[in-house]
C-alpha cells in the first residue's frame, strides 16, 4: 500500500494486491485512471510514472521516465533502475509524498 498527501494535504491512498506485484511485470502507478487501476490523479505525476514489483520476496519501485522524479527516503531513484523500497519508507511521486506499507490479511 501506498498511502500519503499532496502539499495541499490532499490523501492518496493505492492498495495494491500482492499478485499483482508479484505478476512479472508488477504495477504501474499512473495518473490517468483510464490508463490502469493504480492511480493518482495529481498534475505533478506522469501518464507512466513508476512501477513496483516483487523479485526473490522483496519489493522494487523503478521510476519510468517521469517529468518530476521519483524518490525513495529522499534520494532521487531516476535512471538507477529497480530499487528495493521496505515498510515504512518514504517515496515521493512528483511532489505527492507516500508512505510504502505492507498491510497483514
Amino acid at each position: 500500500m501506498l498511502d500519503g498527501r499532496d502539499e495541499n494535504g490532499l490523501h492518496y491512498a493505492i492498495r495494491i494486491p500482492d499478485h499483482q506485484l508479484n505478476a512479472a511485470d508488477g504495477v504501474v502507478i499512473v495518473r490517468n485512471p483510464k490508463d490502469a487501476p493504480f492511480v493518482i490523479n495529481h498534475v505533478d505525476v506522469s501518464r507512466k510514472h513508476v512501477r513496483l514489483k516483487v523479485v526473490q520476496s522483496r519489493t522494487f519501485i523503478e521510476d519510468l521516465g517521469s517529468t518530476n522524479g521519483t524518490c525513495v527516503n529522499g534520494q532521487n531513484i531516476e535512471n538507477k533502475g529497480l530499487v528495493a523500497v521496505e515498510y515504512g519508507d518514504q517515496i515521493m511521486v512528483g511532489s505527492v509524498a507516500m508512505e510504502f506499507q505492507v498491510l497483514q490479511r
